[in-house]
């Protein structure tokens, strides 16, 4: 018992490891948890106006919500920077000779 008259027992380790010490960046403007997020998501969306909502499950970041049209805005980029690079990587290529009749 302690000073205050309560009993307890410490079980496991005192040092933590790297991940449980690492902070991590959250890139949103509003965090929720997920059983915060079960219990409304309507009103999780509403309140991010448009923004994107870090779903935390014990305090760690797994999951951004965001809405449909920045997803899709987001896929579209990314095909352009794939579209972007397989262009880069043809530019110095020597064409070819090909007929119609050869296709």
């Amino acid at each position: 018992m302690n000073a205050d008259g309560c009993q307890f027992q410490f079980t496991g380790s005192a040092e933590k490891t790297p991940q449980e010490t690492k902070v991590q960046k959250i890139d949103a403007s509003i965090a929720v948890s997920v059983s915060e997020l079960k219990k409304s998501p309507s009103a999780v969306i509403d309140d991010a106006e448009g923004g994107a909502v870090a779903v935390l499950n014990h305090n760690r970041v797994m999951a951004y919500l965001v809405p449909a049209d920045t997803y899709e805005a987001m896929l579209d980029r990314l095909d352009d920077l794939d579209l972007l690079e397989t262009a880069r990587t043809r530019a110095n290529e020597q064409p070819a000779n090909v007929s119609i009749d050869e296709l």
